[in-house]
């Protein structure tokens, strides 16, 4: 499953993409729960590959920028 979708934009027009992917039946394996960003260049319209940043028992992936 996934959830708990965040949105970030930087300065330069740039959109990150935070994303909880999990299994309610097995909350704490590092090998199912995990957030992901993403990066977008054209405003949302596609995403470069996600990038692992987290794992374990995770709940809300809230992101944010520096403005650059």
């Amino acid at each position: 499953m996934t959830a708990d979708p965040a949105l970030a934009f930087d300065s330069s027009g740039n959109v990150f993409l935070a994303i909880l992917q999990y299994d309610p039946f097995d909350r704490f394996n590092p090998d199912k729960n995990k957030v992901f960003v993403a990066k977008s260049i054209d405003g949302g319209l596609s995403y470069a590959d996600p990038a692992f940043i987290d794992a374990g028992a995770v709940d809300k992936p809230w992101i944010t920028t520096n403005g650059t």
